[in-house]
């Protein structure tokens, strides 16, 4: 974390947050966290862009079918 670039070693580092976190008063709250909900959000919206993306592009004829007499597409025709 940032902390110990903040205190000049890891055992005053330790000592202050203790210290906060000794003084605090914590609020355990039973609620989706803000953060997983942005992520997941923005991970969403990426994967949908390129969704997107692949949609708008044309499909690519390659010379190799099933049986040769036909192109394939990539995205239909192919067999793995």
């Amino acid at each position: 974390s940032g902390w110990d670039a903040i205190f000049p070693d890891r055992a005053m580092t330790i000592a202050a947050i203790d210290r906060l976190v000794h003084h605090a008063t914590i609020f355990e709250m039973n609620v989706e966290s803000y953060r997983r909900r942005a992520a997941y959000a923005a991970a969403t919206s990426l994967s949908d862009i390129e969704d997107d993306r692949d949609k708008q592009q044309p499909e690519k004829e390659i010379a190799t079918a099933k049986d040769n007499s036909q192109p394939a597409t990539l995205s239909s025709d192919i067999e793995t």
